[in-house]
């Protein structure tokens, strides 16, 4: 008798459990805008792709969740799997316009120009200040060349005058500052491609926007 009340007990908890978060019916779009937004588009492609997942929304609502998924690689700066995405959004539907001109537009990430943070420090090496030259930054490539060639020069000058109250500490600084130079260059090379990616982006953005259909 116990074992018969043992046996119905496991199998009402097993045909009654919980269903796990996205099983059986899946998320709504209201939920997966939600992951878009807090940034894990790649658990939300998994969602709107997996074959096996059972998702209640409509066409429309499903070309919508593409499209905002679109959007957040582009936000990502992740240009190749933005337009990977808009592929996906049929050209009749209520996206497709603003989806076609976003994938063919990602595509031309490409050709924006970025700086090479390798040239860059390589130049800042040879002579301080080159590196800066190379990105445009004319300010600090002066700053860098001063700031560095005069304590190398103390440093020199006490070398020659066998002063070690002079070497050791233009020396010092003359390191400080070159390594600063190199961090620099480095720095602003990646800053630099990074603005510009962004304002891509964003133009991208506001040029879709204005395009009939709906988001």
């Amino acid at each position: 008798m116990k074992t018969l009340l043992v046996l119905a007990v496991a199998f009402s908890l097993v045909i009654f459990r919980p269903a796990p978060p996205y099983a059986g019916t899946g998320p709504d779009l209201k939920e997966i805008i939600g992951l878009i937004e807090q940034g894990l588009t790649t658990e939300a492609e998994k969602i709107l792709t997996s074959s096996g997942q059972k998702t209640p929304l409509s066409d429309k609502d499903r070309f919508k969740a593409f499209y905002l998924l679109g959007l957040g690689y582009l936000n990502e700066l992740n240009f190749k799997k933005a337009a990977e995405i808009f592929d996906l959004i049929p050209a009749r539907s209520g996206p497709g316009l603003r989806a076609a001109f976003l994938a063919k537009e990602c595509r031309r990430a490409d050709d924006i120009r970025k700086d090479s943070p390798f040239i860059a420090a390589s130049l800042t090496i040879l002579l301080p200040g080159l590196g800066q030259l190379y990105l445009g930054r004319y300010t600090d490539a002066a700053w860098s060349a001063v700031t560095t060639l005069i304590p190398f020069a103390a440093a020199v000058a006490g070398l020659w005058a066998g002063s070690a109250v002079l070497f050791v500490p233009a020396g010092l600084a003359t390191l400080a500052f070159f390594g600063g130079s190199i961090y620099n260059a480095l720095n602003q090379a990646h800053r630099g491609n990074r603005s510009r990616l962004k304002k891509f982006s964003s133009e991208l953005t506001s040029r879709a926007s204005a395009l009939p259909g709906e988001p």
